[in-house]
């Protein structure tokens, strides 16, 4: 009975690795394997805190030239293997179906079976993560304008907001300009700058720095709470108004109105 059977068919392959490229799992030093290392979405302006996340991030042991080949070359191999690279459409459909899934369908707030504040703890993929730097890799960024078109049929913001935060071409730095460091502590810095295009020019920037490695926290799942409350409350009276929200190269971005 067992040889007519026939061997048992082989389990379904897990979304990272039909997806994801190799270079996206859980290794050090992934944030190098990008185009640039000071501005990689080329916007030639570069955020206050930039300098010192930056050295903090590229410890002699992660940053040498080989490491960075060896990881790129992994990785466009890894691309090599995968057919939906082929098709930017395809590609872009399974990236909105990562979004739609990472977020509940009523009230677009982030789904706890997907995405949690320790995902280590709690034995899950850091998937913010892997997808930040899926969607940041200079080899993925003609996907961008189709993804940004095809969260709109999510239904819900929820899906906008994942993806402002996600991706670092999303941000446009080049409107602010006079830095000034107001504050600072354990979870972020807080400076005023001039904007271009607002009315009286000041604003209010918090940045808070991304983790460093896949193992840690996950700051996404804390700065994505703080834009939905932050947004939720706009407009209304006694509260501070949120302008606009980002990331790029080493950290997080809520713009509020200066006071």
């Amino acid at each position: 009975a067992e040889e007519l059977a026939g061997p048992a068919p082989s389990p379904p392959p897990a979304l990272e690795t039909t997806l994801l490229p190799p270079v996206l799992l859980p290794v050090g030093g992934l944030h190098i394997a990008r185009d640039g290392i000071n501005t990689p979405t080329n916007s030639g302006q570069q955020s206050p805190m930039a300098g010192s996340a930056t050295s903090a991030h590229l410890a002699p042991t992660d940053f040498n030239c080989a490491g960075v080949v060896h990881e790129n070359v992994f990785y466009f191999e890894g691309r090599q293997r995968r057919r939906i690279y082929e098709d930017v459409e395809l590609h872009a459909l399974m990236l909105t179906l990562i979004l739609a899934l990472l977020i509940t369908p009523r009230r677009g707030l982030l789904d706890s079976r997907y995405c949690d504040q320790y995902p280590l703890m709690r034995h899950q993929r850091n998937i913010p993560y892997l997808l930040s730097a899926h969607l940041n890799h200079g080899a993925n960024s003609g996907v961008l304008p189709w993804l940004f078109q095809q969260a709109e049929t999510i239904g819900k913001i929820g899906g906008f907001r994942v993806l402002k935060l996600l991706c670092e071409t999303a941000m446009h730095r080049w409107m602010y300009t006079n830095w000034m460091r107001v504050a600072g502590g354990q979870f972020g810095t807080v400076y005023r700058c001039t904007a271009q295009l607002s009315e009286d020019g000041a604003v209010a920037v918090k940045q808070i720095p991304k983790q460093s490695s896949i193992q840690d926290r996950c700051v996404f799942f804390d700065v994505f709470s703080e834009v939905v409350c932050l947004d939720t409350v706009r407009f209304e009276g006694h509260v501070c108004q949120l302008l606009d929200y980002g990331a790029d190269e080493t950290g997080y971005w809520l713009l509020v109105k200066g006071y």
